[in-house]
């Protein structure tokens, strides 16, 4: 850092040429640089980067719990992303992770639909949002009836379900035991019709 910065910036190509794993991107008072790929060959990209720029997205972010909003222009820009602290996760950071060692935010986070109807998204977020209902108080007594009687359902299924077991290995049961005897009168038969052809007649 004691280099002059045209000296130094030659030196960034380095840790891509060694092929550091855990080094995808870096930045000094300057500039940002992330490495590339280009033909199997490491390449380092540097621009000018002002760490100064407040990230608010001209007041206009939709980003959450302090969060710094980047846009693509500085003038007429068409799309913006969020750059969450630590701890914090999502497309505009609204879940967290610090408060619990694992939260339900953190396993479920990754797999919600924004935007997506409720019998469209993943099978895990179905069953937690039945979950839930269930847990919390909700008043949309519609939901909370469907709700009710589903899991009412699948109660039901469960507590008789050792039953169904059950029968189900008493019919196997069953049927292995009148083979296993079907086949040992057929070997007796044929034991006797053997020795009757080849018994010597006196």
């Amino acid at each position: 850092m004691k280099l002059h910065p045209l000296r130094r910036i030659k030196y960034y190509q380095l840790p891509c040429q060694k092929r550091s794993p855990l080094l995808s991107c870096f930045y000094d008072d300057n500039h940002f640089c992330f490495y590339n790929d280009y033909n199997h060959q490491c390449l380092t990209n540097c621009f000018e980067f002002n760490h100064g720029i407040e990230h608010n997205c001209f007041g206009q972010s939709n980003c959450e719990n302090n969060a710094h909003c980047l846009q693509d222009k500085a003038t007429c820009p068409q799309t913006s992303i969020c750059v969450c602290p630590k701890c914090f996760y999502g497309a505009r950071c609204q879940f967290t992770s610090n408060l619990f060692d694992l939260s339900l935010d953190a396993i479920l986070g990754y797999y919600i639909q924004p935007h997506i109807n409720i019998k469209h998204q993943p099978s895990i977020v179905q069953f937690w949002i039945l979950i839930i209902a269930q847990i919390t108080y909700m008043t949309n007594q519609s939901f909370l009836k469907f709700q009710y009687t589903s899991i009412y359902f699948f109660l039901r299924i469960d507590l008789s379900m050792d039953q169904w077991l059950n029968a189900c290995a008493a019919i196997i049961i069953i049927v292995m035991i009148t083979r296993q005897r079907t086949t040992v009168q057929k070997h007796q038969r044929y034991k006797k019709l053997l020795r009757e052809q080849f018994q010597p007649t006196p």
